[in-house]
């Protein structure tokens, strides 16, 4: 009996310390560090399209990352993690948003322009097997604060240059500078006034809305109803209804005039301003060591005081387009356009099997192409019957 007590306690005490070994192996590779360097400043070029995506190197390797002040950890495409020689931790998978397991990666060396980071924690997600509009981005890895808050960054939107700085000194701002002050920047959130509420909002330039807010409770009679599916994330493509209006968004004792707010309800989205909201202005600076970002040179030339457009927006499945979104009170739905009917033909080009094969990038390309023309003729699928409509473009 005693041997065997004893074994069982040796059991114990090896599983315990095979445990402890595990973790101390662990810590020992994810100690995320800036390498000691000479330099203080590095310029960049940016891909400045729906995302900021930044030159970076993984491993000695060239690509691209994603710039997303909304995620705490960096991210790796899964299908990538061999080709940049990334290392896969075993037996440390992780739940992320509560909806698919991830493993638990670690970056050797992480490059961007001048600047360097060893053992980056990072986790794999599927951000390309999908069809989303991250399935055509350039970058395979999503920078999140852990790189973010290390150094300071300025994106000027007008020549798509990125200057990156290590001083923890603040950067003298013009006096026309607004400032939004965060309370942390693990996830930077701060506080934002809309319709006379105050909301506090996560700062997410990983998303490319506007401004997002999500309620309890909403008067929809006061906002425009959107049905839509066209919303998606890493884990895909999903439907809610959401109202939406144009309203100022006040920052402090700043306002910033027709601002384009999404309202979801009981939604798990949380509250955010996205790079929509950002892109309002020629510049911005993040200075994570004073929780501060900067905005310079507002831009108002391109905001309306209402929502211009047709109002509906379609998507490609299984080679079968149909409608996945309808603004309420928008030329779309005046003339009977609902969700879901199906698209036969565009401006007298018929949908065929040729659509099936553009892919899903390709096919992103040409819905946008169609919706910044300022008028369009469709055939229309409802039930049994076909009706040809011809729409432009107007206030709604």
């Amino acid at each position: 009996m005693t041997r065997l007590l004893s074994k069982k306690w040796s059991r114990i005490f090896i599983l315990i310390f095979s445990l402890l070994l595990l973790i101390a192996i662990f810590i020992f590779l994810v100690v995320n560090r800036l390498c000691p360097s000479n330099s203080h400043t590095s310029n960049l070029t940016f891909t400045n399209s729906s995302w900021i995506e930044v030159p970076v190197a993984i491993n000695g390797n060239s690509t691209f990352g994603l710039f997303d002040t909304g995620a705490n950890i960096c991210v790796v495409d899964a299908e990538s993690i061999d080709k940049y020689n990334v290392i896969e931790l075993p037996l440390i998978p992780v739940r992320v948003n509560n909806k698919e397991w991830s493993s638990m990666l670690v970056i050797r060396k992480l490059i961007i322009g001048d600047f360097c980071f060893k053992n980056v924690p990072a986790i794999s997600l599927n951000l390309k097997n999908n069809n989303t509009r991250l399935s055509c981005i350039d970058s395979d890895i999503i920078i999140g604060t852990p790189i973010i808050r290390q150094l300071a960054w300025d994106f000027n939107f007008e020549s798509s240059k990125l200057t990156i700085r290590k001083s923890q000194k603040k950067q003298q701002q013009p006096d026309s500078a607004l400032t939004l002050q965060l309370n942390n920047f693990r996830l930077p959130e701060t506080k934002i006034r809309v319709n006379d509420r105050l909301h506090n909002v996560l700062v997410d330039l990983g998303q490319t809305s506007s401004v997002l807010l999500s309620v309890e409770k909403l008067d929809s009679t006061k906002y425009l109803k959107i049905n839509s599916s066209n919303n998606a994330d890493v884990f895909g493509s999903y439907y809610y209804e959401q109202y939406e209006n144009i309203a100022d968004v006040i920052l402090g004792n700043d306002t910033i005039e027709n601002i384009k707010i999404t309202h979801t309800i009981k939604s798990n989205i949380p509250s955010l301003i996205g790079l929509g909201f950002f892109k309002n202005f020629s510049q911005i600076s993040i200075n994570p060591f004073k929780k501060q970002i900067s905005l310079h040179k507002q831009r108002t030339s391109s905001r309306l005081s209402k929502f211009y457009g047709y109002g509906f927006s379609f998507t490609l499945r299984n080679g079968t387009v149909t409608v996945d979104g309808i603004a309420e009170s928008s030329p779309a739905q005046k003339v009977g356009m609902q969700f879901g009917d199906t698209i036969l033909s565009i401006n007298g080009n018929k949908i065929d099997s040729t659509w099936a094969k553009l892919g899903f990038c390709n096919f992103l390309n040409q819905r946008d192409s169609i919706l910044n023309t300022d008028s369009v003729q469709l055939a229309l699928k409802k039930d049994s019957d076909i009706h040809i409509i011809a729409l432009a473009k107007e206030y709604y």
